[in-house]
């Protein structure tokens, strides 16, 4: 974004400037705001359309969950959260933020869509819809020992990303 801005801004001292990755077209109503999150949901559908069904219900499973008395405790039971949950959107926060990632990052070798949905829906015929999400998350980010807000170690550019993500989507 800053080397396109910097090319319009400057055209004087600029030959031309390379955004390989970014939202350039994301303003003004060139592109519906939620044009990001489509794409994130077209990749689920396209891999398997009960995964996307799991993952679109769980929205509500989440909620339902967490109205209910000690709700909260039982989903950071079921997703083993590293604190207790203080709501129910900072678990959705992270499901759609790994959800994102996983989809932008869907490639050769890993296919990491592929993944998340072969857990969802090879998890046990017993296991509810929130067992099945927790069976991708899982998958996705194996030998962790708790999840949500898990302590890591970030670079500079995990925290930059994260800060132009958090402006430039929101």
């Amino acid at each position: 974004m800053l080397a396109s801005w910097f090319r319009l801004k400057y055209p004087h001292v600029a030959i031309g400037a390379l955004a390989s990755s970014a939202p350039i077209l994301y303003f003004d109503d060139i592109t519906p705001q939620d044009a990001y999150y489509s794409v994130v949901t077209k990749d689920f559908r396209e891999a398997s359309e009960t995964c996307y069904q799991t993952i679109k219900d769980s929205w509500s499973a989440i909620d339902e969950v967490a109205s209910q008395p000690d709700g909260l405790l039982t989903l950071s039971d079921i997703f083993k959260t590293c604190h207790l949950l203080s709501s129910s959107s900072v678990l959705k926060q992270y499901l759609v933020s790994m959800y994102a990632r996983v989809a932008q990052y869907n490639s050769p070798p890993k296919y990491p869509v592929t993944v998340v949905c072969g857990a969802i829906d090879g998890a046990p015929p017993e296991a509810d819809i929130l067992d099945k999400v927790f069976a991708g998350v899982v998958a996705y980010f194996p030998n962790e020992t708790c999840y949500v807000n898990a302590p890591r170690n970030l670079s500079e550019t995990v925290v930059g990303w994260a800060w132009q993500v958090k402006y430039f989507y929101m």
